[in-house]
């Protein structure tokens, strides 16, 4: 999870530099930036509350398991790299504006998919 965190702070201090110096966005305008961050988060809990709940189904009475926290995990971690190399890759060759973007709403839902995983796995491991 401190990783996960280390992801998300470089990507918060890096993108409106990149807005501004790169792509030069006026300041005003550069939080529009974050956008994509904010909309791949969202989409990334609606994903992992709809994959969760399915597994939650799939196991009706069966005796819970704290793995069964796991899976929704997968799409996040193959998110999360693709968005990161997204969002440098076009970041430094100044691509069009939204490409970056889109790398970070990638980096938004692998992160919330990620991270709340395993912080229900880490919980509910410690109940059990």
């Amino acid at each position: 999870m401190a990783v996960i965190y280390g992801y998300l702070y470089l990507i918060f201090t890096t993108i409106s530099g990149v807005y501004i110096g790169q792509y030069h966005w006026a300041q005003d305008i550069a939080g529009l930036s974050f956008l994509g961050i904010g909309i791949g988060m969202f989409a990334g809990l609606f994903t992992f509350g709809f994959m969760a709940k399915k597994i939650q189904k799939s196991h009706e009475g069966e005796e819970h398991k704290p793995e069964w926290r796991l899976p929704p995990m997968i799409p996040g971690a193959f998110a999360l790299p693709a968005g990161l190399f997204l969002y440098g890759w076009a970041a430094e060759k100044n691509v069009f504006w939204l490409v970056p973007l889109i790398g970070t709403g990638l980096v938004g839902f692998g992160l919330i998919c990620i991270f709340v995983s395993s912080a229900q796995y880490c919980i509910e491991v410690t109940l059990y």
